[in-house]
């Protein structure tokens, strides 16, 4: 081989690792995704574990409130109002006395002061919808649906006779006519004299008064 060739092949080699370092080289120091320094890694797990974190709590929240909220829209609110009856008896044993009739506690919630079981669909908590808790004429209504008791109602729950011209107490006190000596129930919501009776439609704060006295 003389040395022209030799030339030639020392030029061919140069081209080739030319060409090599042009359309290999950059493949071959292209970077793994997964390279870098163990701190560098360690930084970017750390990154994801916090991120992860963050989308958990917001998913846990999320749903949390969404049930919370969601049962308040489907479970309705019972209906609830208050209202006071007072029974007074001008003269029953003719005497000058007028007496109050005490309303026990534990209408519509012990066996014995809850004879009518018409309306305990509607009762909350194990109680007839309208029911007492002591003594003090405080009367509570406590409903699954708002509806329109009337006193009869009340009345029907305790077990005692109510239709306007008589009410059931120690005895049965009704209205009566006779010459000189009349007595009559008197029915009175939150002051004026009213005429349901009965029927009265109980509202939220109402103040009622039933009185049996002598008329003339």
């Amino acid at each position: 081989m003389d040395s022209g060739d030799c030339l030639d092949l020392d030029k061919d080699k140069r081209e080739l690792s030319h060409f090599s370092q042009e359309k290999v080289g950059p493949l071959a120091r292209k970077k793994s995704p997964v390279s870098g320094s163990p701190r560098e890694r360690g930084i970017l797990r750390a990154k994801v574990k916090f991120w992860a974190a963050i989308l958990i709590t917001m998913a846990v929240t999320g749903g949390a409130l969404y049930y919370y909220y969601s049962s308040l829209i489907t479970t309705p609110r019972p209906y609830q109002a208050v209202f006071r009856l007072n029974i007074t008896l001008t003269n029953p044993d003719n005497t000058s006395q007028v007496k109050g009739a005490v309303i026990p506690p534990g209408i519509g919630v012990i066996s014995s002061l809850w004879r009518d079981h018409t309306l305990d669909k509607l009762g909350v908590d194990g109680r007839a919808p309208i029911y007492t808790l002591d003594s003090t004429g405080i009367i509570r209504i406590q409903s699954t649906a708002r509806e329109n008791y009337t006193l009869s109602d009340f009345f029907n729950i305790w077990g005692h006779f109510f239709n306007g011209t008589c009410l059931e107490i120690d005895k049965l006190y009704c209205d009566t006519v006779a010459t000189g000596n009349t007595w009559l129930w008197g029915f009175f919501a939150n002051g004026p004299a009213n005429q349901d009776y009965g029927a009265y439609v109980i509202k939220d704060q109402d103040i009622l008064r039933l009185s049996y006295a002598p008329v003339g």
